[in-house]
């Protein structure tokens, strides 16, 4: 069958060695680290809005270089990038 999604059988076995060796409940694939970025980058930033108490707009992301992707979701999503 194909395994390129998460329904597949390789899916339950990598979600089971991720929840063995990391404790995480949770598991979501992706293809490659833009896709990543895409779920992750707005939910960090969220995160730190409502912990914190942190607006969005004075938010900066540092680093020393930044890949376009990430820069980019950064950016789509209120937050500053900077290399």
């Amino acid at each position: 069958g194909d395994e390129a999604y998460s329904g597949s059988r390789s899916y339950y076995a990598l979600a089971e060695s991720v929840k063995n060796i990391f404790g995480y409940q949770y598991t979501i694939p992706t293809h490659q680290g833009r896709g990543a970025e895409q779920i992750y980058i707005p939910v960090l930033i969220k995160k730190r809005e409502q912990e914190k108490g942190l607006d969005r707009s004075k938010m900066v992301a540092f680093s020393n270089y930044f890949f376009d992707t990430t820069q980019g979701h950064s950016q789509i999503n209120g937050c500053t990038g900077f290399n």
